[in-house]
């Protein structure tokens, strides 16, 4: 934050730091109020005072700040850091515990190996660590997002060194979880804001204007500054874009007369958006005032807004070169400054969520970008670069008796061979496709099921991404199921990689020396493939003629009493007679266990409130517990009406 602003909250955040009896704060206001920049600075006071224990931010544009799955391990390893006790206690389970590298799709896992686990040994005198969470709303589905706050909630109850700092927009499932927990709470709005959004202006421009400027608006000084204030609506965001653009503007007079007229008197306040939306048409009419210029913009920033992963104008311009020469798409980016930015990695982003809610929606008339056109359109492109790009041997890797991991140069080699938006492709067509809403079967026959599929599956091992792909496929499959277009197709991709993803994931040359040679003779993989390779090794006979489904067997020390399928992670929840539940993973049959403490005798039946992540059982005690499902301990009063044993649970 500017220095001098934000002083509210900043104390506010500072006392309830110093208050032991509440655990969590949170920070909340509509898009554009500045929530982001309270975070950081927080972060930056709480590291300065050594009190933060981790912090992560959220951004729908980028897969990795957005999937669930990343949050607790990233919290847990920066916790393990600041908090040298916990980390010591963290090692010590994982060391334990072989199989957990199978738990960490699971976020319930995850909140047990990570923090329940370790916690239970610790007892932390390294002093007081917050957690700070930013743009909540920004992760994954509101489901992972109601989960995570469950998690932060268990975990703050059973830990007295930590405190949680979470921001986000005030949607209504957000609030109502608020509403129970009645954490410290503070809203960022107009009325709180209006003094900082005139100081940030006020730095903002103030060494730019001109008595000139002045005169030939008929203001003064300050009256501009309180002019831009009112028309800022409390968004800091439109302040800030305000103000980028008259200081790119070579006329600041004629910019600041667009920018009021693009705002309407007539307006309430309490309009959302709707003055921000009006800047964002004031920028984007200056700079595309031809309309022959519009179908290229509407390609190139369509394609920024849409892309799974930020990506640097050269890749984007790589990826585009069929439809727009490379320079005209390096001038589109460039003349949207005022929208974009290039980050620490060199990638291109949008300044702000809301423009993005903007562009996307038919309120931005002749700037609106179709996303279903557009996600068909990246379709298009990602195939392109696959079938020009895409060949055997890549890397030249000059033998199959090496490891990936034992070629010393495989990074080299992959930077110099595989492009940028190669990488892109081969990460995310599929992810491009199941966000499309008509079949695309013509697109999807230049990559299944030709030479072309192997090649992509290399690639994939190169980049030590072949579980992406794996996951890809599965995805596919399941997207192709309801239109019953290509699902054979992609079924047979899966079953191959997954049949084969230890030797291709291991060493990549072994795709073409062994699990070709391997698959079955009647496969379309092996049939369409064979051709290319006729050096193969040849097999006598085989013994598997079709895909055959590897059965996986669950096997525990004791007799499996009653069992359910947790319908969102997939796990298998199951108990036996010596009172200890096993968390079962369907694909690899390894298990975690659990012992569950309060029934007298046996546990004979399961049931499940996955929803509310409550697990419930019935035994031979003749009662009926209920338990949290991310701690495993007893929830509310047990069920004790049976005069008998409980032999089945139904909700």
């Amino acid at each position: 934050c500017l220095s001098g602003t934000r002083q509210p909250v900043l104390q506010s955040i500072k006392y309830w730091t110093a208050d032991r009896s509440s655990k969590i704060f949170w920070l909340h206001g509509i898009a554009g109020t500045g929530k982001s920049t309270v975070a950081e600075s927080v972060f930056r006071a709480l590291d300065q005072s050594k009190k933060l224990g981790a912090y992560f931010t959220c951004r729908r544009d980028e897969t990795s700040l957005n999937n669930p799955l990343n949050v607790l391990p990233t919290i847990a390893y920066q916790l393990g850091m600041t908090n040298p006790t916990y980390g010591q206690a963290l090692l010590q389970v994982l060391k334990a515990d072989t199989s957990f590298e199978m738990s960490l799709g699971y976020v319930v896992t995850q909140c047990t190996k990570l923090f329940a686990e370790p916690i239970s040994l610790v007892d932390s005198n390294d002093g007081l660590k917050v957690v700070v969470i930013d743009a909540l709303d920004e992760l994954g589905h509101e489901r992972d997002q109601v989960a995570l706050l469950s998690i932060l909630l268990k975990l703050v109850e059973s830990c007295s060194w930590i405190k949680v700092l979470v921001t986000s927009r005030p949607f209504t499932y957000i609030t109502e979880f608020m509403k129970e927990i009645n954490p410290v709470q503070y809203e960022l709005n107009v009325s709180n804001s209006k003094n900082d959004i005139f100081l940030y202006i006020q730095s903002s421009i103030s060494s730019q204007v001109t008595s000139n400027w002045l005169s030939s608006l008929a203001c003064s000084h300050m009256e501009l500054l309180a002019t831009l204030t009112k028309l800022s609506n409390g968004l800091f965001i439109w302040a800030h874009t305000a103000c980028m653009l008259l200081k790119s503007s070579q006329d600041f007079v004629h910019a600041f007369y667009q920018i009021t007229q693009a705002h309407h008197p007539s307006e309430s306040p309490n309009q959302g958006h709707s003055h921000l939306h009006a800047l964002y048409t004031v920028i984007l009419d200056q700079t595309f005032s031809s309309p022959e210029n519009i179908s290229a913009y509407q390609i190139v920033l369509g394609s920024i807004l849409l892309a799974i992963e930020p990506v640097s104008v050269q890749t984007l311009s790589r990826l585009l070169s069929t439809q727009i020469p490379s320079n005209v798409v390096t001038n589109i980016v460039q003349s949207l400054q005022n929208l974009l930015f290039i980050n620490n990695q060199g990638k291109i982003q949008i300044i702000h969520p809301s423009l993005a809610d903007f562009l996307l929606h038919p309120q931005s008339a002749r700037f609106y970008i179709d996303s279903s056109k557009m996600q068909q359109f990246m379709v298009q492109q990602c195939l392109l670069v696959l079938s020009k790009q895409l060949k055997f041997n890549i890397c030249q890797l000059e033998t199959s008796y090496k490891r990936n991991s034992d070629v010393l140069d495989l990074d080299t080699r992959v930077l110099n061979n595989i492009s940028s938006e190669l990488q892109y492709a081969c990460l995310y067509w599929v992810q491009h496709i199941i966000q499309c809403s008509n079949t695309i079967e013509p697109a999807l026959s230049s990559i299944f099921i030709t030479l072309k599929t192997l090649f992509w599956i290399e690639c994939l091992s190169l980049l030590g991404k072949l579980d992406v792909g794996l996951h890809s496929i599965r995805q596919l499959e399941l997207w192709l199921k309801p239109v019953n277009s290509g699902q054979n197709q992609s079924y047979e991709v899966y079953c191959f990689m997954s049949k084969f993803y230890i030797p291709i994931y291991t060493s990549t040359p072994h795709l073409y020396i062994s699990a070709l040679s391997f698959a079955p003779h009647t496969s379309l993989v092996y049939k369409t493939c064979k051709t290319g390779f006729p050096q193969r090794i040849l097999l006598k006979s085989q013994s598997d003629k079709y895909w055959r489904a590897d059965n996986v067997i669950l096997s525990g020390k004791t007799n499996a009493t009653s069992l359910v399928l947790h319908p969102l992670t997939n796990l298998i929840y199951s108990v036996s007679s010596d009172k200890i539940l096993h968390l079962w993973n369907p694909y690899s049959g390894q298990s975690l266990e659990h012992r569950i403490i309060g029934h007298c005798n046996s546990i004979s039946a399961l049931a499940l409130k996955f929803k509310e992540n409550v697990l419930i059982t019935g035994s031979s005690d003749c009662t009926i517990r209920f338990w949290d499902l991310h701690t495993f301990k007893s929830m509310f009063q047990p069920l004790n009406q049976h005069n008998r044993k409980v032999h089945s649970l139904l909700l």
